[in-house]
C-alpha cells in the first residue's frame, strides 16, 4: 500500500509538516507530483531533497518547487563524489522565501 505525501496528509490529519526530506532513488519526480499540494501550503517552510542533475526531468522538478513558492536556498555535494558516478547528485534545500530567517541554518 502506498499514498502520496497529499493523500497520507488528507486521510490521515497528521500533524503538518513544516520540514521535509525526500531521499529517494529514481522516483523523485513522482514524489515531488504527489506533494504538489503540500508543497503549495505557507506553512511548509523547507525541502531537502537529493536530486542528479543530469536528469531529463531536472529542471521540471525544480520548476514543481518554484511553482509551489519554494526557492533554490543551498545545493550541496559532497567532494569525495566529484570521480564518480554520483558526481552529478546534489542535496537541494528548497525554502518558502518568507522562512528563509528561520531557516538560516540550514545553509551551514
Amino acid at each position: 500500500m502506498g499514498f502520496t505525501i497529499d493523500e497520507f496528509i488528507e486521510k490521515f490529519s497528521p500533524p503538518f509538516p513544516a520540514h521535509i526530506k525526500i531521499d529517494v532513488d529514481g522516483i523523485e519526480k513522482k514524489i515531488v507530483l504527489g506533494a504538489k499540494k503540500t508543497m503549495s501550503d505557507p506553512r511548509l517552510k523547507s525541502i531537502l531533497i537529493e536530486l542528479n542533475t543530469k536528469w531529463e526531468h531536472y529542471q521540471e522538478i525544480l520548476g514543481m518547487f518554484s511553482n509551489a513558492g519554494m526557492v533554490l536556498h543551498a545545493k550541496k555535494h559532497a567532494p569525495m563524489f566529484d570521480r564518480t558516478e554520483l558526481r552529478a547528485v546534489f542535496n537541494h534545500i528548497f525554502i518558502r522565501p518568507e522562512s528563509q530567517a528561520t531557516c538560516s541554518t540550514l545553509k551551514s
